[in-house]
């Protein structure tokens, strides 16, 4: 089990490692290439600080290592990103990071909570209750990075969902 806890700047770098890696590596059987090059070099370690600083954005730690993150927009009601380590995936540290993420969108109030899918991530948002609404194009220096709208109703979330305090330190 990993501890998730909320990001600092200071994993802003580790964060945008596992995020590159993920695109160039995981992606890369859903997307041609030239698709995950655009998609992977507009993405600097600059890009996660706001981010880290305005909106929901936690880690998966172990052993004193980032393994994974997921960001969350309150206003908007959309999970912007949930990213895990390549040679960590199939470990679970994805499904505790969506959880947590959940809880803190439940906690504040959100009763259905939307993202844009990569192809790749489909079938593991449909293991987690999350249902196709549409495929859409996502904003990505051309070509287009073709995605998945997909959405989850909070609104009848069980006593699972909880992010404490106790977790962000």
């Amino acid at each position: 089990m990993a501890l998730i806890r909320r990001a600092c700047l200071d994993d802003a770098k580790r964060i945008w490692q596992i995020q590159t890696d993920s695109i160039r590596s995981v992606c890369r059987t859903h997307y041609q290439p030239d698709v995950i090059e655009a998609w992977a070099s507009q993405l600097k370690p600059s890009s996660y600080e706001v981010p880290i600083e305005e909106r929901e954005v936690i880690v998966a730690e172990q052993h004193g290592q980032v393994v994974g993150f997921g960001q969350l927009n309150l206003e908007t009601h959309e999970m912007e990103t949930l990213y895990v380590d390549s040679e960590q995936i199939g470990k679970g540290i994805g499904a505790e990071l969506l959880k947590s993420l959940e809880s803190i969108a439940h906690q504040n109030g959100v009763i259905e909570l939307k993202i844009a899918s990569s192809l790749n991530a489909v079938s593991f948002y449909q293991k987690h209750g999350y249902q196709q609404i549409c495929k859409m194009p996502e904003e990505v220096p051309s070509p287009v990075l073709v995605c998945v709208g997909m959405s989850k109703s909070l609104d009848n979330a069980s006593s699972e969902l909880k992010f404490s305090e106790s977790q962000s330190n």
